[in-house]
């Protein structure tokens, strides 16, 4: 009886009623840049294909990764300037070291060194 509802769910759940299963995820592009304040997955990420100069400034301002792949004319669900990230792990260790600066260095050393 398990395994037939195992089978059950998981064969109509992942077909029929998630919708943009098969779409790719912003945090595997190589244009995602995730919040430097907030975790990596965030709704505050931004995307590094969209965005725009600061005349004033000259700080170049992304737009949101959501609303970048809601609007059809840019992204889209479809993911059209999708690029794979090669080093994602790596991405991520980046992210977590400028987050927490010294402290994640030294706690990876500790769990290394052990």
């Amino acid at each position: 009886m398990k395994i037939l509802y195992l089978f059950i769910t998981t064969s109509f759940a992942l077909e029929g009623f998630i919708r943009n299963l098969d779409k790719p995820s912003c945090i595997h592009c190589k244009h995602y840049l995730p919040d430097p304040s907030g975790p990596f997955v965030s709704s505050n990420a931004k995307c590094k294909m969209f965005g725009g100069k600061d005349t004033h400034t000259g700080i170049v301002l992304y737009q949101d990764a959501v609303s970048v792949r809601d609007d059809a004319g840019r992204c889209s669900v479809a993911g059209t300037y999708f690029e794979a990230e090669t080093n994602l792990c790596l991405k991520r260790v980046e992210h977590l070291t400028r987050r927490m600066g010294p402290l994640f260095i030294l706690f990876v050393a500790w769990e290394v060194f052990k």
